[in-house]
């Protein structure tokens, strides 16, 4: 698989990942891998469109969202 685009959010040391060909099924198993590769845990703040909308702004926000929740429960 290859992704669209990377980016990297300096401020807070995250990365957003854009995919084409990824399903929502597909998250877990994603996650998995990347974990694998990367050699670590990694916390994640899954968002997916056009299921949850479309404006880039509002998914990162999103994705923030989820991600703050996974922090805050751990």
């Amino acid at each position: 698989r290859s992704s669209d685009a990377v980016y990297a959010l300096d401020d807070s040391r995250q990365v957003a990942l854009v995919m084409n060909d990824c399903r929502k099924d597909d998250l877990p198993n994603l996650h998995t891998r990347l974990e694998a590769a990367m050699g670590g845990k990694l916390l994640c703040g899954w968002v997916t469109c056009p299921d949850e909308g479309s404006d880039p702004d509002y998914l990162l926000e999103l994705a923030e969202k989820r991600l703050g929740d996974k922090m805050a429960t751990k």
